[in-house]
């Protein structure tokens, strides 16, 4: 008796191990899409939205193109799964500073759950300095700036050796960042390039050399989007060629984009983010118009236990006529 007992477990157990991962997740499936469920933003404050209607009231009152892409997301994946967006962009932040946060696991959490992280970075390693520059250092007006921009040229061009050595810990600090980054998520790594503010800036000699040193940024970022720590670029700079007085507020003496710069953006992002593809848990069950589908699935479930009862039931005679041999 003590072996037909033994044998009988044995079946059971054996039956176990085949119907149990069968039976589970009868009601759900992973879904491939082209946008990604849960989105993150790191960088300055062309991704905070600094300067647009709304934006004194908190980054999330505006419609900078994080906020515009988050809203277009939800939308398309409505009634499919969850979705979210964090938005950790800091108004100022340097590549280097960026670069210390994710070392100091700042994001982490956010990381973990990002299916997409979208960086804005560099515009504080040049063109904050390069204004800067111009309107304090130099003590010039602002309000005269084109007038006075004889009398800055011969000085605007001794910026080449400080701008260098910033280009140079930007390229260092960009492929720290897309490590750190891919060493904290699974979601793909969107850089955007740097635009250029200055293009409409009747000096000649000035508006070369501020646009060799943007190219040259966007040249290091474009150069390691295939080192071991991969990232898709976002090549805003194209898309605002042509554009820099109706994109930006340079007229109000500011670099930041405006509206239109902002809905430029995100156009951009949104078609770079598109050439990948993301996934999301899809619970058929929490959806009527899949009802038909939840049907099928409980009839296939129905005809499983059917024949695990049908094989349980010969597993049992086989355990006894073995008991039978035995004896």
């Amino acid at each position: 008796m003590k072996r037909f007992f033994l044998c009988f477990i044995s079946t059971l157990l054996t039956l176990g191990s085949i119907s149990t991962p069968l039976s589970v997740s009868a009601h759900t499936e992973d879904v491939v899409t082209d946008i990604p469920p849960n989105i993150l933003f790191l960088g300055d404050s062309i991704a905070t939205g600094f300067g647009l209607d709304g934006y004194s009231d908190g980054k999330e009152k505006c419609r900078s193109y994080a906020n515009q892409l988050a809203e277009k997301y939800s939308f398309e994946l409505d009634g499919k799964c969850k979705t979210s967006m964090h938005n950790e962009a800091i108004d100022g932040q340097t590549s280097g500073e960026l670069l210390e946060k994710l070392l100091s696991g700042t994001f982490d959490q956010q990381l973990r759950n990002a299916d997409a992280v979208v960086v804005s970075i560099g515009g504080n390693d040049l063109l904050t300095v390069l204004w800067d520059f111009i309107k304090n250092d130099l003590k010039i007006d602002s309000k005269n700036l084109k007038n006075n921009m004889s009398e800055i040229i011969d000085s605007i061009t001794s910026l080449g050796t400080e701008i260098d050595e910033r280009l140079s810990t930007f390229e260092a600090n960009l492929t720290q960042i897309a490590v750190q980054i891919n060493a904290k998520s699974d979601g793909v790594l969107v850089i955007q390039t740097l635009y250029n503010p200055f293009e409409d800036f009747e000096q000649a000699q000035v508006k070369n050399f501020v646009r060799e040193k943007i190219l040259a940024l966007n040249s290091s970022i474009e150069s390691h989007k295939n080192d071991d720590a991969k990232y898709i670029v976002a090549d805003v700079y194209s898309k605002l060629t042509g554009s820099a007085e109706k994109m930006t507020r340079i007229k109000q003496m500011d670099i930041h984009p405006n509206q239109a710069g902002h809905d430029a953006i995100s156009e951009c992002v949104d078609k770079t983010i598109r050439t990948e593809r993301y996934y999301y848990h899809y619970d058929v069950m929490a959806n009527p118009a899949q009802s038909n589908r939840v049907q099928k699935d409980d009839r296939n479930e129905y005809i499983f236990i059917l024949f695990s009862g049908i094989a349980a039931a010969f597993l049992i005679v086989v355990a006894f006529l073995r008991f039978r041999t035995l004896k």
